[in-house]
């Protein structure tokens, strides 16, 4: 499609304008009008001489900004003509045509026939390249942005006309998720239905009160006079307030689920529950007080990760020139019946590690005796794995954001022990002691506690021969008493049901 070419429809606006200017200076107003007249005609001269050199050098948009300033200041049917121009070769055709049914409302009679013609069948080309979308939103109120640009509530709510092609559709709404859509525009498509339902991520407070003065307060934050529809957490419970100065204040508390709105009507004064304070303390745009805080309780479960550390040895080895590391994997879960007292369940894989510990009792059996400390002095590594299962206790501060936190608990112990090409495994009981701190961000959890673990070690191995003529035998881990000890520290993250 053109409106002539290019350059003929820039010299017949140049001409339109410079017969304007010619008019106006042969109207003889007075001297401050005549002055102020010649000042806008010159301006308007000197952005439509910029907006040409800009068109020919194919700058649409800026050539659009000049012509649209000269138009501004002379109105007149050359500056229009290019402003639709400069809208069409910027692909903006619904644009253009407005335009120039402007062009033909405003200046028909400034046209020839010729010019009124093109015009005409120009319009009616640009709205062919035009097609028309109505939106229907879910929620209805939701905020609507098409190709980087905010739509007004009356352009979601009528007729939206676009030029072919693809356009990007976002929609959004306090308390759900937001929708992005690609609309592909043809050509004739006319009053297409685009439906947008968006999915809830909150339940929602619709309160309202007689009184468009009174303020409303939820969770003890105020955010809004006389009604307002809120996000807010699902299954949990809410407390809504509203207030004026010097009346009691109604109050009420409120459960929803998820993309449920529940509605909540009251007035200062009326009893939805008893007062939390005297009606001196409240002001209309004060805050109410605080709601009591909601119970830490619920399920929880976090996994967990130990660095350990141990002193306790088998049989009759030293680590004095040993390197050892011990570490642990966990997962522990529970229910905290009340803020300070939950019951969990703990599961962990441990493993020791210790290379070149020195065999004392190897040594002493040697032809030539070798005490540890010796350079020839006899080495041995041995690896100790353990899979631990146990209920504990755990006792707490009752602050639902920071705590101290303690537990106790026992259970059985699966461990094995690897010694150069022999290995014995056995099951015994475990003693877990913790103590630490724990913090809750919302719903997610984190703990970080000191801990000990004492395990039995009298099932894992029997003993140790001592050779053939010998019937002493070793406890596995005889210098502590036939157990092994750990101490270290133990981090765990996860899920709590409740938040501060």
């Amino acid at each position: 499609m053109r409106l002539g070419s290019a350059s003929w429809s820039l010299l017949l606006a140049g001409a339109a304008c410079l017969s304007l200017a010619s008019r106006a200076r042969g109207a003889e107003p007075d001297a401050a009008s005549a002055t102020r007249a010649a000042d806008a005609t010159e301006a308007a001269r000197a952005h439509f001489k910029t907006g040409v050199k800009l068109y020919q050098d194919a700058n649409f948009a800026g050539a659009l900004a000049e012509f649209e300033a000269a138009y501004e200041l002379k109105p007149g049917p050359g500056s229009l003509q290019n402003v639709a121009l400069c809208q069409k070769a910027l692909f903006r055709y619904g644009e253009a045509a407005d335009t120039l049914t402007r062009l033909l409302a405003r200046h028909g009679t400034e046209l020839s026939e010729a010019e009124r013609s093109a015009a005409k069948k120009a319009r009616d080309e640009l709205e062919a390249l035009v097609g028309s979308v109505t939106l229907a939103l879910v929620p209805a109120n939701a905020e609507v942005t098409l190709d980087g640009r905010s739509l007004s509530v009356a352009d979601r709510a009528g007729t939206l006309r676009l030029n072919v092609g693809e356009h990007a559709l976002v929609v959004s709404a306090p308390g759900y998720a937001s929708a992005t859509r690609s609309l592909a525009v043809a050509s004739g498509q006319k009053d297409v239905v685009v439906s947008v339902e968006l999915a809830p991520t909150a339940a929602f407070l619709d309160v309202r009160s007689g009184d468009a003065r009174a303020s409303i307060a939820i969770d003890g934050k105020p955010v809004a006079f006389g009604h307002v529809l809120a996000p807010v957490t699902p299954h949990e419970v809410h407390l809504v307030q509203i207030y004026e100065d010097g009346v009691a204040p109604f109050e009420a508390r409120v459960t929803a689920e998820l993309g449920q709105t529940v509605a909540v009507n009251g007035q200062p004064g009326t009893s939805g529950a008893p007062p939390s304070s005297s009606p001196s303390t409240l002001a209309v745009n004060a805050p109410p007080p605080a709601p009591p805080p909601k119970p830490a309780a619920g399920w929880f479960a976090a996994g967990s990760a130990s660095m350990l550390a141990t002193g306790s040895t088998p049989f009759r080895f030293d680590l004095t020139g040993a390197r050892s590391s011990a570490w642990g994997l966990g997962a522990r879960g529970g229910y905290r019946l009340r803020p300070a007292v939950a019951v969990a369940g703990l599961a962990e894989f441990d493993v020791l590690k210790v290379r070149h510990a020195c065999d004392e009792y190897a040594g002493e059996l040697a032809p030539s005796p070798v005490l540890c400390g010796d350079p020839n002095e006899i080495v041995a590594d041995y690896l100790v794995r353990s899979l631990r299962f146990a209920p504990a206790v755990e006792l707490m501060t009752t602050d639902p954001r920071l705590r101290a936190i303690g537990a106790i608990g026992l259970g059985a112990v699966w461990h094995q022990i690897r010694l150069g090409l022999e290995q014995k495994a056995g099951v015994d009981p475990f003693l877990l002691l913790e103590i630490g701190v724990g913090a809750n961000s919302k719903h997610v959890l984190f703990e970080l506690t000191a801990e000990a673990l004492v395990d039995g070690t009298r099932r894992m191995i029997d003993g140790r021969d001592l050779g053939p003529a010998a019937s002493v035998h070793e406890r596995a881990f005889d210098r502590s008493n036939g157990s092994l000890a750990f101490v270290g520290i133990n981090l765990r993250a996860g899920y709590s049901a409740w938040s501060p």
